[in-house]
């Protein structure tokens, strides 16, 4: 089932979510607790999580800007990995920001991380520029991906 930012209901919002991120990314959470926790404050921060049975499969975190949305974390539990809801997910989350009229999605993605670039690719992202040096600890390259969602953002 997804779950908005809005029905979650936890004590240590900021602890929870670094907790469940340094778990599943290989090179540890990207984010300390503190901002992840002033992250989910934000208003204008969005957070989609897929749970079943009460437990977080996975979440995405994101920012609508004008028409479009751009991810700032795409994680699937780790013990779950590599049996399809990193691809569910994302499949759910575009058809959820197509009904708030959002024509294009960005996101950036670690260079080594080919893994997550073929999720992304396989659920209609693109390669559009590379950030040089864009990630610390450590330091490599990001790609920007985008998924066009609307015949007038191509």
């Amino acid at each position: 089932m997804l779950v908005t930012k809005k029905e979650i209901s936890v004590a240590n919002i900021g602890e929870e979510l670094w907790r469940f991120s340094n778990s599943s990314y290989t090179t540890g959470s990207p984010w300390t607790e503190t901002q992840f926790a002033e992250d989910f404050a934000q208003e204008n921060s969005e957070y989609l999580f897929l749970v079943e049975n009460g437990q977080w499969l996975g979440y995405i975190a994101y920012h609508f800007i004008l028409d479009e949305a751009e991810i700032s974390h795409v994680v699937v539990n780790g013990q779950k990995q590599h049996q399809g809801i990193g691809c569910q997910l994302m499949k759910a989350f575009k058809e959820y920001v197509k009904s708030r009229d959002i024509t294009q999605i960005f996101l950036e993605v670690r260079e080594s991380n080919t893994l997550a670039q073929k999720l992304y690719e396989k659920t209609g992202f693109r390669k559009v520029a590379v950030r040089k040096n864009y990630y610390k600890e450590p330091q490599e390259n990001a790609f920007v991906m985008c998924a066009k969602l609307r015949k007038e953002a191509q």
